[in-house]
C-alpha cells in the first residue's frame, strides 16, 4: 500500500507536468504550459529507444481509433542513438518511416504515414532558412514520405509570414516545388497576427491549419472556398489553448454553415489527456453542425480527410476503397434486420 501511494505521489504531479488542462488564463499562459509539456518528454521522445515505443503508441491509438493514415508534423532533430551518438536529421527521418513501415506491416488495412518537416517560426531567420533548405533536400529525396514543410509555435509572439519571404520563396527560385502546410490564424487577434492567412494564401499554401481568425475576413474565406484550401481544424486545441471556451461559438460552425473544405484533427492529442481523433470529430459534429445533421455529415468529414490529404491518387483511390469498406460495415452494424437485401450501403447514405 505504502508504495501503491508513492507511485501514485509521483505519477500524478508528473502526469501533470506532461498535459495541459485547459484551466490557465488566457492563451500565452495555455500556450507556455504546453510548450513546457513538450519540453518534458523531449528527450525521452528523441532518444533511440524511447522514440520506437512512442511513435508506436502513437500509431496504435490511432489504427484502434479506426484512424487509417496520418500526416505527421515534426522537428526532424537529431535523435540520440543508444549509444550516446546522435542520428543525423536524415537519420533521424528515415527513424520515422522505418517505424511507420514496420507498424504498417503489422497492422493489416493501415495505409501508412507521411511527414511534414517544421520549423519553430521564433527561431532565428538563419536557423529557418537551414531548414528549409533541408526540408528540400529531403523532399526531393524522400518524395513519397517528407511532403512539405511548416512553421509552428505561438502566432502572436511572431515573426509574420510575411517577414520571412525571402526565405519562403526558396524553394521556387530553385525549382523546387516543396508544397507548404502553414499554421496561420491560430489567433484572436483582428489584423495583425491573422494577416498570416493572406500570406499563407499568397504563398500557395496546401492546406491551413487553424485558420481560427479566417471568419473575420470574409475576402479571404471566398479565396479560401474559390482555391479549394482545406482548413485543418483542431476543436479541443483551441479551446484547451483557451482561444475558445463555448465550442458553439468556434469558427469551424461557420466555416461549415459556408461551405468551407474542413478536415477535422486532433492537433497534439497527449498533452491535451485525450486520444486517437474520434474527440475532436465529438466536438466538430455536436457544435458545428445543424440540429437536424446526422450521419450524411459524419460521412463527408470522414471523406475530407482523404481528399485533401497528401497521398497520390493512386494511393486516394486505395484508401477511399478501404473506406468504403469501413464505412458499409459501420453502417450496417445498426441493420437490425438479417435480410441482405435490406442493408444500407454507403451509397445509401
Amino acid at each position: 500500500m505504502c508504495r501503491q501511494r508513492l507511485s501514485q505521489c509521483f505519477q500524478s504531479p508528473l502526469y501533470d507536468k506532461m498535459t495541459v488542462d485547459g484551466k490557465q488564463q488566457g492563451a500565452l499562459v495555455a500556450w507556455d504550459d504546453f510548450i513546457d509539456s513538450i519540453l518534458c518528454v523531449a528527450d525521452l521522445m528523441y532518444s533511440e529507444t524511447g522514440f520506437r515505443s512512442y511513435f508506436k503508441q502513437a500509431l496504435r491509438e490511432l489504427y484502434e481509433d479506426n484512424v487509417l493514415y496520418v500526416e505527421v508534423r515534426t522537428i526532424m532533430d537529431p535523435m540520440l542513438r543508444n549509444n550516446g551518438k546522435h542520428f543525423s536529421r536524415e537519420e533521424t527521418l528515415r527513424m520515422f518511416i522505418k517505424v511507420a513501415e514496420e507498424f504498417k506491416e503489422e497492422n493489416p488495412g493501415f495505409i501508412g504515414a507521411k511527414f511534414i518537416f517544421l520549423t519553430v517560426r521564433s527561431m532565428p531567420k538563419e536557423t529557418i532558412e537551414s531548414d528549409i533548405r533541408l526540408a528540400m533536400e529531403l523532399h526531393k529525396k524522400y518524395p513519397q514520405h517528407l511532403i512539405g514543410y511548416d512553421l509552428v509555435g505561438y502566432e502572436n509572439n511572431g515573426p509574420p509570414l510575411s517577414d520571412l519571404l525571402d526565405i519562403l520563396f526558396i524553394p521556387a527560385q530553385s525549382g523546387v516545388n516543396l508544397p507548404f502546410f502553414f499554421h496561420a490564424g491560430e489567433t484572436n487577434r483582428f489584423g495583425d497576427t491573422d494577416i498570416n492567412i493572406l500570406s499563407a494564401i499568397l504563398l500557395n499554401t496546401t492546406r491551413i491549419g487553424h485558420a481560427f481568425a479566417l471568419t473575420k475576413h470574409p475576402d479571404l474565406m471566398k479565396m479560401v472556398k474559390e482555391k479549394d484550401i482545406a482548413i485543418e481544424v483542431n476543436p479541443i486545441s483551441n479551446q484547451v489553448l483557451n482561444f475558445v471556451s463555448d465550442m458553439r461559438n468556434h469558427p469551424g460552425a461557420v466555416f461549415f454553415a459556408n461551405g468551407l473544405p474542413v478536415v477535422i484533427c486532433s492537433d497534439d492529442p497527449a498533452p491535451w489527456r485525450t486520444s486517437g481523433l474520434s474527440y475532436d470529430y465529438h466536438a466538430a459534429f455536436m457544435a458545428f453542425t445543424k440540429a437536424k445533421d446526422g450521419l450524411e455529415v459524419l460521412k463527408e468529414m470522414s471523406r475530407a480527410g482523404i481528399k485533401y490529404s497528401a497521398m497520390s491518387r493512386d494511393e486516394k483511390s486505395r484508401a477511399f476503397d478501404i473506406w468504403r469498406h469501413k464505412w458499409d460495415d459501420f453502417i450496417n452494424s445498426f441493420s437490425l434486420s438479417g435480410n441482405k437485401d435490406q442493408r444500407l450501403q454507403h451509397e445509401d447514405l
